[in-house]
Formats: C-alpha cells, structure tokens, sequence
C-alpha cells in the first residue's frame, strides 16, 4: 500500500476490534427468505468461521451471489470497508450475505 513497515500497525491502533455471531434457526422455505441481507463489514478484516457441513455464505462478485463452500477448519478473511479506504481501493471491500437452512441451524461467527 506504498506505507512504511509500521505505518499499517499505527493506523489500527484506533479501529475498534468487534465479534459477530448470526444464528439462523432451520426454514422451512429458506428460498423464500435470506439468513441475513447483503452487507460488508466496517472494519479492516473480517474472519468468518463457517459450519462445515453448510454453504450459507455468499459474496457478491461480478454482480452475481456466490456461494462460498466451506473448507473443514479453515476460515473466510474478508476484506472490509476501512482497508479499501487506507488503500485508496486498491483492496476491495466484500458484500456478503447469509442465506437459511431447511434442515440444519446454522452459527456463523466473525471478527
């Protein structure tokens, strides 16, 4: 980003760490509803932790909603809001949405 080796670590020591978690109980018609609407987060970055047995994430990519299947122990990093504005949007910022289950609740933490 063109900054000096601690530039990025002195900019972060005003940003404000946060958790989120969603809990999105089983639908009975989950196409008819969404878990969460589409939204991107205000921070820097953004690591969701997926249930490893449902795909209830999805990022908008190229003006379509991509499902984003979860990899066992892994987490998804998002690029948020403050980073693309410290990088004069050379990093974009990711909208996501959560979608329901019919079957299974679903948790989706982030931080």
């Amino acid at each position: 980003m063109g900054m000096e080796e601690e530039g990025l670590k002195e900019l972060h020591r005003v940003v404000k760490l946060a958790m989120r978690m969603n809990y999105y109980p089983p639908c009975p018609k989950p196409e008819l509803v969404l878990g969460i609407s589409p939204h991107s987060y205000g921070d820097t970055i953004t690591f969701l932790l997926q249930d490893d047995h449902i795909t209830a994430l999805q990022i908008h990519h190229q003006g379509h909603w991509v499902p984003v299947k979860p990899l066992p122990g892994a987490f998804v990093v998002n690029v948020a809001d403050t980073l693309e504005v410290w990088s004069n949007g050379r990093y974009k910022s990711v909208q996501h949405r959560g979608l329901a289950n019919e079957s299974r609740a679903n948790i989706c933490v982030s931080t």
